[in-house]
């Protein structure tokens, strides 16, 4: 067992570090660095024995589902922060944290949670890739529409629509109809 002196697996340091830049208002190392970082990390994370595994998949969900409902921005933050650290396989903690940093102006930040998003959907499978391309897509969209690079923004939000994106679909609809 690969622990430090604290208790915590080497690979869910390495994810809090990781983290941690994500979170920063500017990033010491571009977003492709990281999303690389992430899909070892990602591989290593589903080398887990299975009873393990599952701990972790039911806490991260849970956490995930708590920031949701929750209206305060620094416990939203904490708690998809947490989510992604708990599972860092689950795609939507990581597409609700490039939300929350473009809402908080953080561009560089949003792009570096969108990278670590688009390695957890190479590791899905079947049904379970559906959605995460559709929520991937529409916040990648909006992400190049408040970056101006709107041929881009109408590209991804083409491709939301493509996965049924709802409300927020019919509203990158509406943008590329513009």
């Amino acid at each position: 067992n690969s622990t430090q002196g604290n208790g915590m697996a080497r690979p869910f340091r390495h994810l809090c570090l990781i983290l941690a830049c994500l979170l920063a208002p500017a990033l010491p190392a571009p977003a492709e660095t990281i999303a690389a970082a992430d899909s070892t990390l990602i591989a290593s994370f589903l080398a887990l024995p299975n009873d393990s595994l599952e701990v972790h998949i039911e806490a991260a969900e849970d956490l995930a589902e708590r920031a949701r409902k929750t209206t305060d921005v620094p416990e939203r933050r904490r708690l998809l922060t947490a989510a992604a650290a708990r599972n860092p396989a689950l795609t939507r903690p990581w597409v609700d944290l490039a939300d929350l940093a473009m809402d908080l102006g953080y561009r560089d930040a949003a792009a570096a949670s969108l990278a670590a998003a688009r390695v957890t959907i190479d590791f899905l499978e079947g049904e379970a890739r559906r959605p995460a391309i559709r929520d991937y897509s529409v916040t990648r969209a909006w992400y190049h529409y408040e970056m101006g690079e709107w041929e881009d923004g109408r590209r991804w939000g083409q491709r939301a629509v493509k996965f049924k994106a709802g409300m927020n679909g019919s509203l990158v609809t509406a943008l590329n109809s513009a």
